[in-house]
C-alpha cells in the first residue's frame, strides 16, 4: 500500500506496481486537468481583467457624456436665456416702432391736411395772381393804345393816302401799328419807333410811309453802330425825312447822314469814290447792302438785334401791341 508523504510515495509490494502506475496516471490526468483549469482561469482573469479596463473606459465615456451633456444643456439654456432677452429687445423695439409709426402717421395725417389748406391758398394765389396779370395787361394795353393813339393825334393832319382807313387819324394809328409791329425793328422798343416815327412826320412835306419804314431798317446798321440805340434811332428818322423830302438837296443828305457817326461818315467819303452822288444812288446804296458793306458795319444790326435783350424788348413791343389792339377795340 502506498502512502504519500509531501511528494514521495512509498510502495509496499510489487504487486501494487499496477495501482501506483494508475495513480501515476490519474495524477498526470488530474495535473493537466489543472493546468488546463490553470490557464482557463488564467484567462478568465485576463478577460476578467480587460472586462474590467472595459467597464472602466465605458465608465469614463459615461463621465465625459455626462460631461458633454452637462454642457450642452448649459448651451441650451445660455441660448434660451440670449433667446429670451432678443425677444424682449425686440419686443421693445417693435413697441417703440409701433410708437414711432403711430407719430409719423400723425404727421402723415398733418402733413394731408396742411395740403389742402396749401392747395387752397395757392389756388387763391393763383386767383390773385390771375387778377393781378389781368389787371396789369389792361394797364400796359391802356397805356400802349393812348400813346399810339396821342402820337397819332399829333400827325393825323398829314396823313392822307390811306384812304381805306378812314380820317386821318386812323390812318395814321395803323401805319404806326405796321411800324411798331414789325418784328425785325420791334426790338428798337414802342418809344424809340415813335421817335423814327415823329423825326420823319415832323418834315413839312413828308409823312411815314412804307418807303420811309424801309428806308430806316436800312439805315439801322449805321444807328446801332457804337452808339445808343435811341440816339441812333432818331438821327436815322431825321435822314429819312431829308431823303423823301423833294425839296432837299443831295448837300443836305450828306450833312444828315454824316450825323450817324463815324461809320456813316466813312462810308460817305467811299460813296463819293465810288459814284454814288446823288440821292436816288444813295438810297440804292441803301437798300441793296452796299453803304453799310463801304462804312463797314454790315450785319451790325443783326448782332445787336440777335442778343437775349433785344429779343426780349422785340417780345415785349409785340405784346404791348397785340394788348393795345385789344384795348381799342373796345
Amino acid at each position: 500500500m502506498a502512502e504519500r508523504e509531501g511528494v514521495k510515495i512509498k510502495v509496499s509490494t510489487a504487486a501494487d506496481l499496477g495501482g501506483v502506475l494508475k495513480s501515476i496516471g490519474a495524477l498526470k490526468g488530474l495535473k493537466s486537468t489543472l493546468d488546463k483549469t490553470t490557464r482557463s482561469m488564467l484567462k478568465t482573469s485576463a478577460a476578467s481583467a480587460l472586462l474590467s479596463k472595459g467597464l472602466s473606459g465605458l465608465g469614463n465615456k459615461a463621465i465625459l457624456t455626462k460631461a458633454k451633456l452637462d454642457l450642452t444643456d448649459k448651451a441650451i439654456k445660455g441660448f434660451g436665456k440670449a433667446l429670451m432677452k432678443g425677444v424682449v429687445s425686440a419686443l421693445k423695439i417693435a413697441t417703440m416702432q409701433m410708437g414711432i409709426y403711430g407719430v409719423a402717421m400723425l404727421g402723415i395725417h398733418a402733413l394731408f391736411i396742411a395740403g389742402k389748406f396749401l392747395i387752397k391758398a395757392y389756388h387763391s394765389a393763383l386767383a390773385a395772381g390771375a387778377a393781378v396779370a389781368a389787371g396789369a395787361a389792361m394797364a400796359i394795353g391802356l397805356v400802349s393804345a393812348a400813346v399810339r393813339e396821342q402820337q397819332a393825334a399829333m400827325y393825323a393832319y398829314k396823313t392822307k393816302t390811306h384812304k381805306e382807313f378812314g380820317g386821318g387819324l386812323n390812318q395814321t394809328r395803323m401805319i404806326m401799328r405796321s411800324l411798331q409791329t414789325d418784328t425785325t425793328l420791334a426790338s428798337l422798343g414802342i418809344e424809340n419807333l415813335n421817335k423814327a416815327f415823329g423825326a420823319v412826320s415832323k418834315s413839312g412835306t413828308v409823312s411815314f410811309n412804307a418807303q420811309s419804314k424801309s428806308l430806316l431798317k436800312g439805315l439801322m446798321d449805321f444807328a446801332s453802330a457804337g452808339q445808343p440805340l435811341e440816339q441812333g434811332v432818331e438821327k436815322a428818322g431825321e435822314l429819312v425825312a431829308v431823303l423823301q423830302d423833294t425839296k432837299k438837296s443831295y448837300a443836305e443828305v450828306k450833312t444828315a447822314a454824316q450825323a450817324l457817326g463815324p461809320a456813316m461818315v466813312e462810308a460817305m467819303k467811299k460813296a463819293d469814290k465810288a459814284g454814288i452822288n446823288s440821292k436816288a444812288k444813295f438810297i440804292k446804296a441803301l437798300n441793296s447792302g452796299q453803304l453799310s458793306s463801304l462804312g463797314g458795319v454790315e450785319g451790325q444790326f443783326t448782332a445787336v438785334n440777335s442778343t437775349l435783350m433785344s429779343t426780349a424788348k422785340g417780345y415785349f413791343t409785340q405784346l404791348r401791341n397785340m394788348f393795345a389792339d385789344l384795348v381799342k377795340n373796345f
